[in-house]
């Protein structure tokens, strides 16, 4: 079930779901996320990101209430929100682009957040059009609704392997710690993926797949 506005201020006001929380923000059945003032700018260096490596160093932090930001046509940015997030365990959630940065070319990612996350989340925000676009913090570019679930989760986010939990700067992705990938790392006794792992990690993942239908047939 899907929370209507009225439903979402009593969740914010009884367990502080957002921080801050802008009531005019929040209507119908979504609230308005603003755009924190740092963002992650990815290095044109040539550098071939290999899935489930480490990338934490293809990336420049800048402020960009101190410096001007603009998207190029096709370029991107990691940015975050202004507020921070504690998901109670009997809610999930989902941040959707708001239709206004979608008519302008505008691409915000599309994010599921677990029951039980903390943190302020990272999106990657896309310009799609022909057009040069200068982000502006403060501004409303995505909203979120909730989600009330059937009953509590076994394992809600700070039971999982929890990357991300209670993060408060934008956060790159951190594939590289991926039960499997870490699995794989261990076995190997290598500290990173590169390309010159890649054919052992496809052949140990398709191992570990077949691993666990065998266990379902069973």
């Amino acid at each position: 079930m899907m929370l209507s506005d009225r439903d979402i201020k009593q969740v914010v006001s009884e367990k502080g779901v957002i921080v801050p929380f802008i009531v005019e923000n929040c209507e119908g059945a979504t609230v308005d996320l603003t755009l924190g003032r740092v963002a992650n700018i990815p290095k044109k260096d040539g550098t071939t990101i290999v899935l489930g490596q480490e990338v934490k160093d293809q990336y420049e932090k800048i402020d960009i209430s101190e410096k001007e930001l603009v998207l190029e046509p096709g370029a991107s940015a990691l940015v975050q929100t202004n507020e921070f997030l504690s998901i109670p365990d009997d809610l999930s959630a989902r941040i959707f682009p708001r239709y206004s940065m979608t008519t302008l070319g505008l691409t915000v990612s599309v994010l599921y957040i677990n029951p039980g996350y903390r943190g302020t989340p990272s999106l990657l925000i896309t310009n799609n059009s022909s057009t040069s676009v200068r982000l502006i913090p403060g501004l409303r570019f995505c909203q979120i609704a909730f989600y009330k679930l059937s009953s509590t989760p076994e394992k809600p986010y700070p039971k999982q392997d929890a990357k991300y939990l209670d993060t408060r700067e934008v956060t790159a992705s951190r594939i590289h710690m991926d039960r499997e990938i870490r699995a794989f790392l261990e076995s190997r006794k290598v500290k990173n993926i590169n390309s010159d792992v890649v054919s052992e990690l496809n052949e140990f993942l398709i191992n570990e797949i077949n691993k666990s239908s065998n266990r379902l047939v069973q």
